[in-house]
């Protein structure tokens, strides 16, 4: 059997200005008369695929909802395949032939997945921020609400990242909508309810120390008093984000092999 050699000629560089494709300079000659066209048929290699394991995949479970439980991966677009080379026709936005670089429209290359997970936890977060500040100054008042913002920002923040991450688990894991309504509801009541009970009336609870949500909601309302927090408290809900994010992670490049 003959083997043949694939050499890259360049890089995808995916980031907050766009998406590029940077030619190595001795491939940069090749730009010219692109810009006449109007898009270009990239071939890309699946590189965070290409491994012994992975190259060894023939099959892959369902990527479409009416499609068979078990398809081949040549008939699907799955990453997963015994040569993971990819294919897309992506739309020029600008060339820059001096510096060998292509500015394009789209291109659903790999690296964009942590940068994906980011804006959407960035969305939430914001979103919390924005709120826990309209909160804060209303019940507190402009001067006192001021003084313990920083803090209360904080322990939003460190909440808003728990659920979001455990909320976009749910939406990876869970098949359809209502099966995601209903796993989240579940999940809201039992990280919310015991510990309100528990941290506001009469009614206490001998496992709720044992509970992950107690200590975040006692931390914010720490906050609120100007009381203050543990090192211990912010060193351990760093480790259970950074946890949280490596699976909701791992989860998202399941989902993406499974759908190509």
């Amino acid at each position: 059997m003959n083997e043949y050699q694939v050499r890259p000629i360049g890089t995808i560089q995916n980031g907050k200005d766009g998406i590029f494709i940077k030619l190595f300079p001795e491939y940069v000659p090749g730009l010219e008369a692109l810009d006449g066209f109007s898009h270009i048929n990239v071939l890309w290699w699946f590189s965070n695929c290409d491994n012994p394991a992975d190259r060894c995949i023939f099959q892959a479970e369902r990527p479409y909802k009416n499609a068979p439980a078990v398809m081949g991966v040549f008939a699907t677009r799955s990453p997963l395949r015994p040569n993971p080379i990819a294919l897309t026709a992506s739309e020029i936005i600008k060339i820059d032939a001096d510096q060998g670089v292509i500015q394009l429209d789209y291109i659903d290359a790999d690296n964009g997945t942590p940068l994906f997970l980011l804006s959407k936890l960035a969305v939430f977060l914001l979103s919390d921020l924005a709120f826990a500040v309209l909160l804060t100054l209303l019940n507190v008042g402009l001067n006192d609400g001021a003084a313990v913002l920083p803090a209360v920002l904080l322990q939003t923040a460190i909440l808003s990242l728990m659920m979001a991450l455990v909320g976009l688990l749910c939406a990876l894991l869970l098949k359809d909508f209502r099966q995601f309504t209903l796993a989240y509801l579940v999940i809201a009541i039992f990280a919310a309810t015991p510990v309100f009970l528990s941290a506001n009336t009469s009614i206490k609870l001998d496992w709720i120390g044992y509970h992950p949500f107690y200590h975040v909601y006692m931390g914010l309302k720490n906050a609120y008093f100007g009381t203050d927090i543990s090192p211990a408290y912010y060193a351990g809900a760093a480790g259970v984000i950074a946890l949280l994010f490596l699976v909701v992670r791992l989860a998202f490049h399941r989902e993406i092999g499974k759908e190509g």
